[in-house]
């Protein structure tokens, strides 16, 4: 699983929303248009979480 966090100013502040994707290529896809509009995107890919 992949994670995208996006950082973005809305209403004069900076806001994070965390999106997930199973696939790469739609999160490359993501990722490139949240660029385009200006925010600025960090991926994490392939983390394991262990109980």
């Amino acid at each position: 699983m992949c994670k995208v966090t996006v950082f973005e100013k809305v209403l004069g502040k900076l806001e994070a929303n965390i999106y997930s994707f199973d696939d790469k290529i739609e999160m490359a896809k993501f990722a490139a248009l949240c660029e385009a509009n200006g925010a600025m995107v960090v991926i994490n890919i392939g983390s394991k979480q262990t109980v």
